[in-house]
């Protein structure tokens, strides 16, 4: 069956091609143009974001101003919806806050080296899984970016409704929260605003 054009909240005209960005399906439309080129595989808006930062220039004039701006859609309108809908799917998260020696049992040996820690957290509410973006850490040796699963959060964390994860606990049964790195609003706002797309459309299509 031939694809429906995923643009725009859902376009619904026959698609033409799929975008290597964002992996969304693109009408005529909303095909990307390099000046009189025809992008064969990038969909109109990932080809602005792209042309724009070769010119050195950003969606907006600070990354403080993206930040808001993207932030203010995500409680207003995003989270709202995605809470409303049946299908969403919300899973459990918590916090690392350490670690705790296992007890020692008759019949275990002790050994230098081999003791067993139990990890230790306190649940911050659910999220909602929104896929793989980069985000930026610091290092001993500088900083450096990571591709690292995203998720909304229920209820903000540290002022921000998403963050990093940073692994699964199968004895809490929840999916851990960093409280470590930044994310590039100002240039890769787009990003995480074309997964969250993704996102609505299946639960909560119509919500822009």
């Amino acid at each position: 069956m031939p694809a429906e054009c995923e643009k725009a909240g859902g376009c619904g005209v026959l698609a033409v091609g799929r975008c290597a960005v964002c992996a969304q399906a693109f009408c005529a439309s909303h095909q990307g143009y390099r000046g009189q080129t025809q992008m064969l595989n990038e969909c109109a808006p990932c080809t602005d974001i792209s042309e724009g930062q070769k010119r050195g220039m950003a969606p907006h004039a600070s990354n403080t101003e993206a930040r808001e701006s993207e932030e203010v859609w995500l409680r207003d309108t995003v989270r709202p919806a995605l809470l409303a809908s049946p299908t969403a799917p919300w899973v459990p998260l918590y916090v690392h806050d350490g670690w705790q020696k296992k007890p020692w049992r008759p019949g275990l040996r002790k050994r230098p080296f081999d003791e067993q820690h139990d990890e230790l957290g306190h649940s911050v509410g659910s999220g909602l899984l929104i896929g793989e973006l980069e985000w930026v850490y610091d290092g001993k040796e500088g900083s450096y970016k990571e591709q690292r699963q995203t998720v909304l959060l229920e209820h903000d964390l540290e002022g921000s409704p998403v963050r990093p994860l940073g692994g699964y606990n199968a004895e809490l049964q929840a999916h851990r929260v960093s409280t470590v790195g930044t994310y590039d609003w100002m240039w890769r706002g787009i990003f995480l605003r074309l997964a969250m797309r993704k996102v609505l459309e299946q639960h909560a299509p119509g919500v822009e």
